[in-house]
């Protein structure tokens, strides 16, 4: 099959190739009646087919299918940031689709031409944004955190927030995936605000959505000038954070802190009481997730089908037992048709089956994953 999509390319159409292909489940020959948009949006979308052995049909019906994800492309990218896509492609490489999910309520074909060798159509959808948004839950990650802190050091601005970097490298080196400042610091803080007071729930699974993240991390820092000895001034910093959960709105953490910094002018005096704020608030903050983390903790079967021997079931057990956040539960069960790893993952599970998947050494196919249970195929 030979399909062709005019904007996508790379991880982009990776991630939404594979996305619309499991939520679409729809066989090329899906109803074709008069459009009935409900709540549905309309979507154009292009796609084309490959001619092989002088196949026609089958050309259009693949073109039929490459529009579909075309139409479905568009209604995604209004909810999700498109580097947000691109950053979670590689979830999508090895998936194969294993549920429906009905995004295209109905739609209608508006041009098929033939030219040599393709088949290419132009069709108006009507996509279910709801439903979109139901199956993008499925791809929100726990371990995914959005931080803005906001500063003002000696009454100006700062361009690069001392508290809020140190917090975004614990939370790295602890192995947490976090939203890069510069993307971070173009949300809206009013959406921000609202998520973390819990005013506005909407807010909170907008971000939450947007950026597959269920992790809001936000507040604000400020100095001031305390006092001036002689050359040496002393400033005084007040950094205040609070940690939600975007799904519940529950508050992991709220963190406050004061501290003291020194230097002969007031900006130098409250950068260095800023580090100082910043080393106990991403402490605190990092505790508080981890805590969260292990507690969430759910009982996970991980199903390889094919393994050939003994000694790769133990390598491929090793390597399980080594991913982040994974903690090993009743003695594995070796059979070639059907091995099983009994895991403790607060991760949502495709992330778990995907990362092993891309695994070149274990060389394992993802055929289907559920809340609890993956499964993967050994392929020889």
């Amino acid at each position: 099959m030979h399909t062709e999509y005019r904007r996508t390319g790379g991880a982009y159409f990776l991630f939404l190739a594979a996305l619309t292909c499991f939520a679409l489940g729809m066989a090329p020959g899906a109803a074709r009646g008069a459009p009935d948009p409900g709540k549905a949006q309309k979507q154009l979308g292009k796609g084309c087919g490959t001619i092989l052995g002088g196949d026609a049909e089958r050309a259009a019906d693949e073109a039929v299918i490459a529009a579909r994800r075309s139409a479905i492309e568009k209604a995604f990218g209004v909810l999700v940031d498109a580097e947000t896509i691109v950053k979670n492609s590689a979830l999508f490489d090895s998936f194969v689709k294993n549920k429906t999910g009905g995004f295209v309520k109905s739609f209608e074909i508006l041009s098929k031409k033939q030219t040599a060798g393709r088949v290419c159509v132009e069709i108006e959808a009507w996509v279910l944004p709801r439903k979109l948004k139901e199956r993008l839950n499925d791809l929100v990650s726990n371990i995914s955190v959005i931080v803005q802190i906001p500063e003002t050091n000696c009454g100006r601005r700062s361009r690069r927030a001392i508290v809020e970097n140190m917090i975004i490298k614990k939370l790295v080196r602890s192995n947490y995936k976090v939203l890069d400042a510069r993307r971070s610091s173009a949300i809206n803080r009013r959406d921000i605000s609202m998520a973390l007071e819990g005013r506005d729930k909407r807010a909170a699974a907008r971000l939450r959505l947007k950026f597959l993240s269920n992790i809001i991390i936000g507040g604000e820092a400020a100095t001031e000038i305390s006092q001036r000895r002689g050359r040496i001034v002393s400033a005084r910093a007040e950094v205040e954070a609070r940690v939600v959960v975007a799904e519940t709105g529950q508050v992991l953490e709220i963190f406050s802190a004061e501290s003291k910094g020194f230097r002969r002018n007031c900006r130098g005096a409250g950068r260095n009481a800023l580090r100082k704020a910043g080393k106990q608030a991403s402490d605190d903050i990092v505790k508080a997730l981890d805590e969260y983390i292990h507690r969430s903790e759910r009982e996970v079967e991980i199903h390889i089908r094919g393994i050939p021997n003994d000694t790769i079931f133990r390598k491929i057990g090793f390597l399980v037992k080594s991913e982040r956040w994974v903690t090993m539960g009743n003695e594995p069960q070796y059979s070639r048709d059907n091995s099983v790893y009994f895991v403790k993952y607060p991760e949502k599970t495709i992330y778990l089956a995907t990362s092993l998947a891309r695994k070149p050494e274990l060389r394992l196919k993802l055929e289907e994953f559920g809340w609890t249970r993956a499964v993967l195929r050994y392929v020889q």
